[in-house]
């Protein structure tokens, strides 16, 4: 099973495997999917053509429309990267980034010359971020699935994009690998509330994921049934 650590336990070798993974899938010479192809597919989820996804919240006449699917799709999201990564290397995998108690971002994704090669831009503002109060309502939550969806979408969430800015802030945040472990954290984030006394499943656990496929022969429209177990799905968060 794949462990998913927190990002400040990484040793310098698992950093250096982590970033290793990633520069492969970068360039022309990529196999598919490269990595380009994850960052388009996000920005294909935040758009107007594509709300049936359901993915984000979206503002439609004068109010938002919830996207009643963000975790769940985010889960899978998430597994096919690291699918991905493994296929390079087997021993790596998401690392996650509780930013709103380590409010700095991991010193090995600052390095200037690695942002540059990645075509990565930031405008960081640790001050945006959320409060630890913020993150304490989401973990106590008794309602409904849907509330918490709500919930964590917002200021735990969002509030890191923001703080991050440059590509975070926008459709194509995944060009910065922060994407994958700040949604790492969410993803934990849910995990952790299942497993509690409040947790509660997505009300639609026959619904198929949109899209169909994320690739040639790579499907991503799966039942959300197929993805309410971290365990089924071969990882665990420490």
């Amino acid at each position: 099973m794949g462990v998913r650590k927190n990002q400040k336990n990484l040793t310098a070798k698992e950093w250096k495997a982590l970033i290793a993974a990633i520069n492969a899938m970068h360039g022309a010479g990529a196999s598919a999917p490269a990595y380009r192809r994850f960052v388009l597919l996000h920005a294909e989820a935040m758009s107007m053509a594509h709300m049936d996804w359901n993915v984000h919240s979206m503002q439609m006449n004068n109010g938002w429309t919830p996207g009643t699917n963000f975790l769940t799709w985010h889960r899978r999201f998430l597994k096919l990267f690291e699918e991905r990564i493994q296929a390079i290397d087997p021993t790596v995998s998401i690392p996650y980034w509780d930013s709103i108690t380590d409010r700095s971002i991991p010193v090995a994704l600052t390095d200037p010359g690695l942002l540059a090669s990645w075509s990565v831009t930031r405008h960081w503002s640790a001050s945006k971020l959320a409060a630890a109060a913020d993150l304490a309502a989401v973990n106590a939550y008794q309602g409904t699935f849907s509330g918490f969806q709500t919930l964590l979408q917002g200021a735990v969430h969002a509030d890191t994009h923001n703080a991050v800015g440059g590509d975070m802030k926008g459709p194509s945040s995944p060009t910065d690998p922060l994407f994958w472990l700040h949604h790492s954290f969410i993803d934990k984030t849910w995990a952790d509330w299942q497993a509690g006394p409040n947790g509660k499943n997505p009300p639609t656990p026959s619904q198929v994921l949109k899209p169909a496929d994320m690739d040639v022969g790579i499907p991503f429209g799966v039942k959300i049934s197929s993805l309410l177990s971290i365990n089924t799905l071969g990882y665990s968060y420490v």
